[in-house]
């Protein structure tokens, strides 16, 4: 599983963060919400977060910006997270739509969020991944059918807001790709993230055993 990490705040390449994340193949969340110019190799969040956070509509002018910014600069992401609509459901699958044609130009991954199904996708469009937002519980009951659904259609399955050692866990018990997540570096704990993969790894062996 890789694991992105939110910015931790320096794009000095020599900083000890920047040089641990580096060392452990750790990549970068950027959010359009708080865009700095990337160090390492990364992904792009929408920002819907964070305006979600403060009880704001999605700003949509500061993610296209985002966008031109990596234009610009040349330094393409893993992926683009599309627009959603936190715990918005069908809504949220159209704001999305509404941003398809960026698929053209970028990998781009769907959010996923509560009242949301597999069959409300179908035919959606190009996307290269899945990304499982939504609210927690919904999120944590529903990850198993995402990755699923995203590997049995040759897409990623991405888990967002990740930062403790169980949800490493249950990432790994549902077979995702990747995960992000802020709380580790926020609380200055991102030397776990190397430990919490591995436990992730050592996880899927039991779990590959136990099914034998």
């Amino acid at each position: 599983m890789i694991y992105y990490s939110a910015h931790p705040g320096t794009t000095n390449p020599d900083h000890e963060k920047i040089q641990f994340f580096g060392q452990h193949g750790i990549r970068l969340m950027i959010s359009a919400a708080y865009y700095q110019r990337p160090v390492l190799s990364y992904a792009v969040d929408n920002g819907a977060w964070t305006d979600f956070c403060n009880g704001l509509p999605f700003n949509h002018q500061r993610f296209i910006n985002t966008l031109n910014k990596v234009d610009k600069i040349k330094i393409y992401p893993d992926f683009v997270v599309l627009p959603d609509i936190v715990a918005g459901g069908l809504k949220s699958l159209e704001l999305s739509k509404s941003y398809l044609h960026l698929c053209n130009d970028y990998h781009c991954y769907l959010p996923v969020q509560d009242g949301m199904q597999p069959k409300d996708i179908d035919n959606f469009g190009e996307i290269a991944g899945i990304f499982v937002g939504g609210t927690t519980r919904w999120k944590w009951n529903n990850v198993h059918i995402w990755s699923k659904y995203a590997h049995d259609n040759g897409i990623n399955c991405h888990v967002g807001r990740v930062g403790t050692l169980i949800n490493f866990q249950r990432c790994a018990s549902a077979a995702v790709d990747s995960a992000d997540g802020s709380h580790l570096i926020r609380n200055n704990k991102y030397h776990n993230i190397p430990r919490y993969l591995k436990a992730t790894t050592e996880q899927k062996y039991l779990l590959e055993v136990t099914s034998e």
